[in-house]
């Protein structure tokens, strides 16, 4: 059941309307997904649904904010690290921690502290010709390149 929950949540996040997305979280889908996510860990057709449905709710500051308050980063690192084989996974991985890691400087902190980075080379290793896992590999590297900067 929280396969098929997951894969609704993507095609229903992947509405480009946003009060479809507001209403999504607003009713705890976010929570759901992520709880999903951590629940069954070894299911790759949940991590995989659930970094998709997290990707197409990356669209405001509160959706962002909810994430990171249920600790989806975590939850996608971790789908990321177990679907190394999985392209969608990758490339949904990278475009969340790109939306995420453009919020504060806690928000990035919070990333950084996940081990997200080398998670993210490696996607860009492994998948050098997708452009949404370049792409957004790169925004994660330069969001975050400064963080230590004054150190």
């Amino acid at each position: 059941i929280q396969q098929y929950g997951c894969k609704i949540l993507s095609c229903l996040s992947s509405d480009e309307r946003s009060d479809v997305k507001q209403s999504i979280i607003s009713i705890g889908g976010i929570d759901a997904i992520v709880s999903a996510m951590f629940k069954y860990p070894r299911d790759h057709s949940i991590q995989q649904a659930g970094c998709a449905a997290l990707s197409g709710l990356c669209f405001s500051d509160k959706a962002r904010d909810v994430i990171v308050s249920n600790s989806g980063i975590v939850a996608v690192v971790e789908a990321m690290i177990k679907n190394e084989d999985s392209m969608k996974a990758q490339g949904d991985g990278c475009f969340i921690l790109a939306f995420l890691s453009e919020g504060g400087l806690e928000v990035k902190f919070a990333v950084d502290s996940t081990d997200a980075l080398p998670v993210v080379q490696r996607a860009m290793k492994k998948y050098p010709n997708d452009r949404r896992v370049q792409l957004n590999g790169c925004r994660i590297l330069s969001l975050l390149s400064n963080l230590y900067a004054n150190d």
